[in-house]
Order: structure tokens, then sequence, then C-alpha cells
């Protein structure tokens, strides 16, 4: 479904939107379900995929002669005529849910100085890089106000988003814990469930001046993977800290976004070993706390401007556009 939004955004782009028409031919195979047999057998559908690099979840030693869809944006070749494609999915979909209009309300519009708390950081699911990093922040948060999901055992605070009401919606998806990627019946949606990492969880962002997103992933690469984690930040008008793949604040700032170089050390996102890049995070998170106390207007007009960057339809057309551009030159026999 992606591939021919990504077309459909490029011919648009083009101004070539009514000679668009889509067939049943494709040069090659494409890859779908990351869940199917080692055989590859169930692999020839055609589709997008959630997860980011490939070779996290995918037997790419099996691979011959395809095209992989992933949700996140690269262009990536493998051995074997095996090439990896994506779009950054998670921006898509946080863009789209946050844009509907029953959602108005739940996108902030407060600054930092209206937050009672200093770090919000959520665990998810268990992550042998998220434990360390969790670590680090405990060796060192003094008489900080750390919020995080009940789950982890590793951050010693008194506030949990299960304490504090910061789950919206429980009665309406019928659960009762933080679970990123539970996913139930949605109140809103007729046709079809909803995970509880799409929902905006507008207080929990809010309510903390520093907003930690601790990603899927942290390898040394160019092609970093984002995920919702980091593009609810955005969309809440937070400022951040990311552990995640190495390049991530360099990708963001390509997109348009505006990172805080001026109010903490960022060396850490082009920190190659990933412990080490924790170490510079936790860093990065104590000083951009004191700069929400001592700069606060500047940081909220960052946030502002990241927000306004993050729900323009034309940054996310152009996006799709360029992916489009990628399907139609690995996948789409063009006549």
């Amino acid at each position: 479904m992606m591939a021919y939004r990504g077309v459909t955004a490029w011919f648009s782009k083009n101004n070539n939107f009514d000679q668009l028409e889509f067939g049943n031919d494709f040069d090659t195979t494409v890859i779908d379900d990351y869940n199917a047999g080692s055989d590859l057998t169930a692999y020839h559908a055609y589709g997008q995929l959630l997860e980011g690099h490939i070779d996290y979840w995918f037997p790419v030693d099996q691979a011959r002669n395809c095209v992989v869809f992933a949700g996140y944006k690269n262009l990536t070749q493998y051995p074997n005529n095996v090439t990896s494609i994506g779009f950054d999915f998670f921006d898509n979909m946080v863009y789209e849910i946050f844009s509907r209009p029953w959602f108005y309300n739940e996108v902030n519009r407060l600054g930092v100085e209206h937050a009672e708390y200093d770090v919000c950081v959520p665990m998810g699911y268990y992550r042998t890089h998220r434990h360390l990093f969790l670590q680090y922040l405990a060796d060192t948060q003094e008489n900080l106000k750390i919020v995080t999901d009940s789950r982890q055992n590793i951050l010693p605070t008194e506030f949990t988003f299960d304490s504090l009401n910061m789950e919206p919606y429980l009665n309406k998806v019928g659960t009762s814990k933080f679970e990123c990627h539970t996913t139930q019946q949605s109140f809103y949606q007729l046709n079809g469930s909803m995970a509880l990492m799409q929902m905006p969880h507008k207080l929990m962002h809010a309510a903390c001046r520093v907003n930690v997103a601790l990603e899927t992933t942290v390898r040394d690469t160019d092609q970093p993977y984002l995920t919702e984690k980091t593009y609810k930040i955005l969309a809440q008008a937070r400022p951040f800290v990311i552990y995640g793949d190495r390049n991530t604040l360099k990708k963001l700032q390509s997109k348009g976004f505006k990172t805080f170089d001026k109010f903490c050390d960022e060396s850490y996102d082009q920190e190659t070993n990933h412990e080490v890049r924790a170490k510079k995070a936790v860093d990065a998170v104590h000083q951009l706390i004191e700069a929400c106390h001592s700069s606060p207007e500047e940081i909220n007009n960052i946030c502002r401007f990241n927000q306004h960057n993050y729900f323009n339809q034309e940054r996310m057309h152009n996006e799709l556009a360029d992916f489009g551009k990628l399907c139609l030159d690995q996948v789409f026999i063009r006549s």
C-alpha cells in the first residue's frame, strides 16, 4: 500500500497525476511478511514492512533476486541481487493519526515551563541497550523527577505512567498496562484495531520537560531507523534526546527538523560505540534539562518549529514522492 501511495505522490508532484495507472505486472519479487516461513515460500506478496534494517529479522542469506520493502528510508544492496528500499513508515503513521480532527486537542501546545517532571523515558519492550541507558541514567539521576513505565525495574523512581494516570483511553481499549505494541479494538475505528503505540499520549509527553526516545536499534549506520517513539515527541512539541542508531539527529536535520546542539552536547549522535553513545546521551539529558530552566522560550521556539514542520503536509508529500521514485526505479514496470 505504501508503495502505491509513494508512486501516486511522485506522479502528483510532477503534475502527471492524470497519467497514472497501475497494472498487475512486476519485474521482481517483492517480500512482505517477515513472519513467513524460513523457506521463503510465503514471502511472495506485495506490501510493506513495519520493521527497519532487514538483516535484523530477515534471512538475507536465503533470499535471491528480490526487493524488500522496509519501514525506514533506505536503499541498500545485499548479495544475490537482494535490494532493500524503504520509507519512514512510523513518520507517516504518527502524522496520519495525529492529524485526525478528533485528536486535535490531544496534541500538546504548552511550553516546557508548564511541565511538572524532568524526564519522560518509556522503556517499552526489554532490549539490552535500553537497560544500559536506564542504568547510566540511574547512576546520575540525583534529584531528577523521572517518569517511566512500571515494567522496568532498573531506574528507581516513584513516578510511573500507571501511578500518574498518564495512560489515556484505558477505558476505550480495555487494557491496564502500558504496552507499546499491544493491539486492542479501537474505539474510533469501526473496522480495525489500534495499537497503544499509535495513541497520542499527550499527558505522558507534555508533563515532562525532556523526552527520551529509546529507539529499537543502536547500529553504527548512515541510514538510521526511527519509530513512533521519536516522531511522537516531535508531534508533542518537546525537546528530545534520542538513543538509537548513529546519525539519528543528522537524519532529523535532513528532514528539516531542528535539534538542540546549542543547549547540549549532541556528539553522542556520531559516536560509533553504542555504550559510549548511551553515556553521552545521558549527559545530554542533564544539559537539556538545565536549558529548559534557563532558556525556556528558546527551547519552546525550537519545539514549536519542529511541531509545525512535523505536521507540514508538503514535507510528507515530498518524502512519499521520493519513496515513489525508488519504487518506480526498483520495483514497478513503467510503460
